[in-house]
């Protein structure tokens, strides 16, 4: 297979090289990973070869190769063709078994049964009715659920709102958030979507809906998962900068891993 164009996801491969290699580091020292494994860790401290995870969005295969890495099982499901010959590349050039890549909408996750955690990152903020789809994965996700997502701020003058050039905060689903334009029409998202710098935006809609944090922990707390928490250790070692500093990523970007688990209780 040709070596495929990657844009985010710096992976080791088995014979030592990166998809990658002009990075100054890997996929697994992003904090927001980091914390992931934490949890994941905390969740499923026994033998995890029969531990299903579905990395939804996966993009260009990184995070579902960690993933499988821990020694889970493992289903990164992309709906680009672009990103998911990356996700092929990686997997013909690394030897783990539990490592699947399935090219789909993310829509159709059901298709491919339940999973005992789904991963979502970089997705949720790209989609136009996050609520449904908070509560479509819920149904499919027996324990934990990790979604790391932009939030929609409360304040018209958050730097965000400019930064992403989001709107006035409005209702969609019955929840309170902030539109954000992807593509000016749907003829230039048909003929455009599989472009090479379009490959992180949205897919099947030409504008999302960012949920405010406090409705995103709402419906997931309605959607079955009764523990809910944001994760600020994703934001790395100087937290109070993150969310302080005029630069700092969390007030910038309005970004964090928030989880959801149920306990059976």
């Amino acid at each position: 297979m040709m070596r495929p164009t990657f844009t985010s996801h710096n992976v080791r491969l088995d014979n030592g090289s990166y998809t990658m290699p002009e990075k100054d580091h890997t996929l697994e020292h992003y904090s927001s990973f980091r914390a992931a494994k934490r949890t994941l860790a905390l969740v499923f401290p026994q033998d995890r070869r029969d531990v299903r995870i579905a990395d939804l969005g996966c993009l260009e295969g990184g995070y579902t190769t960690l993933f499988a890495r821990m020694g889970f099982q493992t289903v990164g499901i992309e709906v680009r063709q672009r990103n998911y010959e990356a996700c092929l590349f990686i997997k013909e050039n690394v030897d783990l078994p539990t490592l699947s890549f399935e090219m789909d909408d993310v829509w159709n996750t059901h298709k491919y049964g339940a999973f005992d955690a789904i991963f979502c990152s970089g997705l949720l903020y790209h989609l136009d009715r996050p609520k449904r789809f908070l509560e479509h994965i819920s149904s499919l996700t027996r324990k934990l659920l990790l979604l790391q997502t932009h939030f929609a701020p409360d304040r018209e003058e958050d730097e965000a709102v400019e930064t992403y050039r989001l709107s006035s905060l409005q209702e969609n689903e019955g929840v309170r958030g902030r539109w954000q334009i992807e593509f000016p029409d749907e003829s230039l998202m048909l003929r455009i979507r599989d472009e090479e710098d379009q490959r992180h935006a949205s897919y099947g809609n030409t504008k999302s809906f960012w949920l405010q944090k406090c409705h995103l922990l709402d419906i997931l707390k309605k959607a079955g998962f009764d523990i809910v928490y944001e994760q600020y250790d994703s934001l790395g070692d100087d937290i109070a900068g993150a969310m302080l500093d005029e630069k700092g990523y969390y007030k910038k970007h309005r970004r964090c891993l928030f989880v959801g688990i149920k306990t059976d209780s």
